[in-house]
């Protein structure tokens, strides 16, 4: 009653209210009306001749709003209103008909002159009273239905396009009453968890159905807030339904992407496991305990980080979790940018690169016969595994084994045909570095285009994870309620 039309409240009050739920209703509605940009120029209200929508009526046009109220009837409270204020206009409208809503839509078309509706406040509804279900007769059901539900459903459909006229008109304003906003007035009695009575089954099962009527225009309409509790803003910019495809169609890619990347972490943390566990049984290893014990540390490691991230990617985008995201993002960046630091480095010096190569080479060959010298076992496993699958023998030549022992070379040096009579007339013509060398500079385009596509994975999966999880904070930002 503090408004200065507080009469219209207080005989509303005296007629309608049933206890404070319904006074902090309406003092949260008006406040919400309030608080928005007083550059809200054309509103609407069904069911404005008493109640909720007649006070909306008077609130709107005190904040300077051009106001178009809808009922059947109009009203002495309404008609003061309307013959007080020009920019007041009573539109007859039976939500029921299709005729009716037809005729107002042409009314207020005319009205608005060819600007758009910034507010359409569906509060025209209907109580058929009854104590229980099995007292509620059909005709009553029909009755709220028809008014609550299929009304609201046809008044939002019709006038949709006066909606969409001012969301484009005021694109650059911010969501709110002041560019394009639909409002469909509930009632906690809809809720289906809070339902502790059978009082008025009809209307109650109404307002639940009108609820899901609100979420599911405002989910076809894009980005969305509902009203039920808290007030929560329908955005009738109309979110791009090519946004929103995208949108779709990114996930599913990122969620595709990092499910391979995850099932392939959890098969090398599971052979590095295995080849962990089972040190010393398995059959034909032609390497040491040690060599075992380190490629297997270095298997779980790799997983790890792989089925990690991997896990990150996939709950992330299919949960749409933003902290998942944001995360994955981070981790994926990190590896990113040093894998691009490495590659730098390695094209910078190059030479100084093959050259420690060289130099780690030779050293393990000087300990490949000394059984004292420390990585004695792990130097002969490198040492063999390199002749044997590069097919080369010492570093730079064959003879470079001949720095180090007066013994004939290891038999990886030879073919396995000649292993048992492995001397330096048989064995492979190339040292291992100008292999190594020989393969690269041969293979530079397909090794390039290797890097190439690993880079873009990486790329598409940070910029997916930054577009998808931008996309849920923007839409989120719109479903948390307003703090009133």
């Amino acid at each position: 009653c503090l408004d200065p039309r507080g009469i219209f409240v207080k005989q509303w009050y005296q007629r309608r209210v049933r206890g404070v739920a319904t006074i902090f209703f309406l003092f949260l509605l008006l406040t919400f009306v309030q608080a928005s940009d007083s550059s809200m120029k054309w509103c609407m209200v069904t069911g404005a001749n008493r109640g909720i929508g007649l006070e909306l009526v008077g609130r709107l046009a005190s904040l300077g709003s051009s106001v178009i109220a809808c009922s059947r009837r109009t009203s002495p409270e309404l008609n003061e209103i309307v013959n007080g204020n020009q920019a007041v206009f009573h539109v007859p409208l039976d939500i029921t008909c299709d005729d009716s809503v037809n005729k107002a839509f042409e009314n207020v078309s005319t009205i608005l002159g060819g600007q758009g509706l910034n507010l359409l406040v569906n509060n025209a509804a209907v109580l058929m009273k009854s104590e229980n279900p099995t007292s509620t007769s059909t005709e009553d059901m029909l009755k709220n239905f028809d008014v609550n539900v299929v009304g609201t459903h046809r008044v939002t459909n019709k006038f949709a396009p006066l909606l969409f006229t001012a969301a484009e008109q005021n694109s650059n304003v911010e969501m709110g009453c002041n560019r394009a906003f639909c409002l469909n007035i509930s009632s906690a009695v809809g809720s289906i968890a809070n339902t502790t009575s059978a009082w008025n089954p009809a209307y109650r099962v109404s307002k639940a159905a009108l609820n899901m009527l609100t979420k599911c225009t405002a989910i076809e309409y894009g980005e969305f807030q509902t009203f039920q509790h808290y007030f929560k803003q329908i955005n009738l910019s109309r979110m791009n339904s090519l946004q929103v495809c995208c949108g779709e169609f990114i996930r599913m890619i990122l969620f595709l992407l990092n499910f391979i990347f995850w099932a392939a972490g959890g098969a090398i943390l599971g052979i590095g496991i295995y080849v962990k566990v089972s040190i010393g049984k398995l059959p034909d290893a032609n390497v040491s305990e040690d060599t075992l014990n380190s490629a297997a540390l270095f298997l779980i490691t790799l997983g790890c980080i792989v089925f990690v991230i991997g896990l990150l990617g996939c709950c992330g985008s299919l949960t749409q979790n933003r902290c998942m995201l944001l995360l994955y993002f981070a981790l994926v960046t990190i590896i990113f940018l040093v894998e691009i630091v490495l590659a730098i480095t390695i094209y910078v010096k190059k030479e100084s690169v093959e050259t420690v190569f060289t130099d780690e080479f030779k050293d393990c060959m000087s300990k490949y016969y000394n059984d004292t010298a420390p990585l004695h076992t792990e130097c002969i496993d490198v040492v063999n595994t390199f002749q044997s699958t590069l097919k080369c023998c010492g570093a730079l030549e064959p003879e470079d084994w001949k720095n180090y022992s007066t013994a004939a070379p290891p038999v990886s040096c030879c073919s396995p045909d000649k292993a048992d009579n492995c001397d330096y007339g048989v064995t492979f013509e190339e040292g291992c570095i100008g292999v190594i060398e020989n393969f690269v500079n041969s293979n530079t385009q397909f090794i390039g285009f290797g890097v190439l596509a690993i880079a873009v994975i990486q790329l598409l999966g940070m910029l997916f994870a930054c577009y998808l999880r931008t996309l849920i904070l923007k839409r989120t930002r719109y479903e948390e309620p307003h703090s009133l």
